[in-house]
């Protein structure tokens, strides 16, 4: 097996899940999609429009192509700020100014995303992208024409080609294409053996497994490659992922950083919030359970994805949440909370 054999593989899982599955000639310029004028562009514009079009019946065909031009031009000096501005504008809608009949200044929030219905799901093979110098990822996945994904893979049969390699590949593209990653929600790595996920800005050791298909712990065996994709990138798994499970920080004149939820934060914020729902719909004795987690597991972002996802729940009407710390000056908050 060698690097085009796992991107066929790769293919195979995605097209298995919904995904449309194109070489990067297909949507390159002069290619029979039409889904860009220049290989600088990384979104797929046609493919955006009809999103905004559908998603927005009402905005009149100036606005939409607004919209899309607003997303496809945007630029920003650091690459993670401006991809914490983008993860606003796509889980939250695009800022669109408008002029009302009486001469009022509205601001329409339009959304790029159905987070709860369907969308347009394409996997793009060796997708050629010219920035400071010309790179091709294996693979990138888009969503209504946005690339949210990044997957660099290396061959299995190369010794010295391996997960690490694949890592500092992406690096090279965040320096090469950075245009490519105003949007990334996630980069996957992988050498066929060894596959992990991460944060645009997430260092090696910050990349995790995914363990869950189907929401259900993966089969015993099954390679870590085919769990990542037919667990994580699972169109409704990912669009869940993207709306709930993103996190930024950085303040005090450091650095900004961006943070994904790890497997068993994801799992137990679903089934927490699952335990939630039913204790004050069906059991309405308020008892919503207890999750015990080790020391350096990520309680303090469990807890935040928890209340994220519990004010995103109607049952609920926005929350009040009291947030109990176990000690005087904390950024681990305990596992105690009061709704």
């Amino acid at each position: 097996m060698n690097e085009n054999h796992l991107e066929v593989v790769c293919l195979d899982w995605l097209a298995s899940l919904g995904w449309t599955c194109l070489h990067s000639d297909a949507v390159s310029p002069g290619g029979e999609q039409a889904g860009r004028d220049r290989y600088a562009d990384v979104v797929l514009a046609p493919r955006l429009r009809d999103a905004v079009s559908r998603l927005s019946p009402d905005l009149v065909p100036a606005e939409v192509c607004e919209v899309v031009a607003k997303v496809a031009s945007y630029g920003s000096q650091s690459l993670v700020d401006g991809n914490r501005e983008m993860y606003d504008w796509l889980r939250n809608g695009v800022p669109l100014e408008r002029i009302e009949p009486d001469g009022r200044r509205s601001v329409l929030r339009v959304p790029v995303i159905d987070f709860d219905g369907p969308n347009d799901l394409l996997a793009v093979q060796q997708f050629t992208v010219h920035g400071q110098k010309l790179r091709r990822p294996d693979l990138v996945l888009f969503v209504n024409g946005l690339p949210l994904v990044v997957i660099e893979l290396k061959n299995p049969a190369d010794p010295n080609a391996d997960y690490e390699k694949a890592y500092h590949q992406i690096q090279t593209y965040k320096a090469d294409i950075p245009q490519l990653f105003a949007y990334n929600l996630l980069n996957v790595i992988s050498d066929g053996t060894v596959a992990r996920y991460g944060s645009l800005s997430a260092d090696l050791s910050r990349h995790s497994r995914w363990r869950l298909v189907g929401g259900e712990k993966a089969a015993k065996g099954m390679l870590e490659l085919e769990s990542l994709m037919r667990g994580l990138m699972e169109p409704h798994t990912l669009l869940d992922f993207f709306r709930g499970f993103v996190a930024f920080g950085g303040s005090d004149g450091g650095a900004s950083f961006k943070i994904i939820a790890q497997w068993h934060q994801y799992h137990g914020v679903k089934k927490a919030v699952q335990r939630a729902v039913d204790a004050l719909t069906h059991r309405k004795d308020g008892k919503g359970g207890v999750i015990w987690f080790t020391q350096g597991s990520g309680k303090s972002l469990l807890a935040l994805f928890y209340v994220m996802a519990l004010r995103e729940r109607s049952e609920f009407a926005n929350p009040t949440v009291v947030l109990v710390t176990d000690r005087k000056s904390s950024t681990s908050p305990s596992v105690a909370w009061k709704i």
